[in-house]
């Protein structure tokens, strides 16, 4: 049995999965590569990183509210720059796949909807007079700067549950195994609606971890909360790591336990008892696809290795940004499979 220590896990632990998977790496949200995996100093990762720590920074410190102390810092100028580089590249993705769109166009050719890149079905839509430009933009910087943090947090945490857990690893690995047997096929669709333990583990990883921790949002109209009023233009934080341990919804509410997603006591709850993707019309625009990338992602790592480590679920901490980041990393040894 070859072993390998990852701590924390990253893309050169997962090389060898995207590797034997081509297809799923060339089938991007966007249609272009971006090789973040391949290059941590990707500038357009840099400056997400540096974008949400100035961000954490400024709204955690009231004397950072103040303009001339902000700006005296240098922080304001060095956010700015990053918010550049950051729409600066949105654009250009833009640009790039709008130029090879238009080409297809040009020589009567048309991609098949069914095969669309999300950036693809935009362009569609503003060729259709349904969207402008500054459409495509925000749906874009959206996509790209929330989509791509958020699910390999997901994964790790799902990594982690699975490595705290043999027991349940075991289970979600045999029901893999039943499914897929010895092929090392791609995975499509419809395999991913087969795979009900797994999903319920993935949704259970949300709970006590989810990828965003809190949201936040502005009232248009007077709330009472508990006999007090909360006036409008508030904002308001909802804090989904406190909303998901509620013991009066979630029994053992610390505990990873898969069936709470039983189907029989998921309808029993509150929708807004289980937001790791927030809710309402300001939801997550990405979430289906976050949630069949992290669940593909899972599926090729227990079908090559096997997760264990020496450490208890709750002995690593999700650290204090905007994205919910284990303080330990993920300390897990990696065993490839027989």
């Amino acid at each position: 049995m070859e072993n390998l220590y990852v701590a924390p896990l990253n893309g050169e632990a997962l090389k060898p999965i995207i590797e034997s998977n081509h297809e799923i790496t060339k089938g991007t949200a966007m249609g272009v590569e971006l090789n973040a995996q391949g290059d941590p100093n990707q500038p357009y990762v840099k400056a997400v990183e540096q974008y949400n720590l100035l961000a954490f920074e400024f709204s955690l410190n009231p004397l950072n509210w103040i303009a001339p102390i902000w700006y005296a810092t240098g922080k304001a100028k060095k956010r700015r720059e990053a918010l550049e580089t950051l729409l600066g590249f949105t654009q250009q993705v833009i640009n790039e796949r709008a130029e090879i769109f238009d080409e297809l166009e040009k020589s009567g050719q048309k991609v098949e909807k069914k095969r669309m890149a999300f950036l693809d079905m935009l362009l569609n839509m503003k060729n259709e007079n349904q969207l402008s430009n500054e459409d495509i933009r925000e749906e874009v910087d959206t996509f790209m700067f929330e989509g791509h943090d958020t699910t390999s947090s997901g994964i790790g945490w799902t990594c982690w549950c699975f490595a705290t857990h043999p027991e349940i690893q075991e289970k979600v690995y045999q029901e893999i195994y039943q499914h897929f047997g010895d092929s090392d096929r791609d995975i499509v669709i419809d395999d991913l609606k087969e795979l009900k333990y797994l999903e319920r583990c993935l949704k259970e990883s949300m709970r006590l971890f989810p990828p965003v921790p809190a949201v936040l949002r502005k009232l248009k109209n007077d709330i009472n909360l508990g006999g007090k009023i909360v006036p409008a233009g508030a904002t308001v934080v909802i804090n989904q790591y406190v909303v998901h341990r509620n013991p009066m919804t979630y029994p053992n509410p610390d505990n990873f336990d898969p069936d709470n997603f039983l189907p029989e006591k998921a309808v029993s709850r509150h929708p807004y008892d289980y937001i790791p993707f927030s809710a309402g019309p300001r939801n997550c625009i990405g979430q289906k696809f976050a949630f069949y990338e992290e669940k593909v992602a899972m599926i090729w790592i227990l079908r090559k290795y096997k997760l264990t480590t020496n450490y208890k679920l709750h002995d690593n901490l999700g650290g204090n940004e905007s994205i919910l980041r284990p303080k330990m990393g993920i300390p897990v040894k990696v065993e490839r499979r027989n």
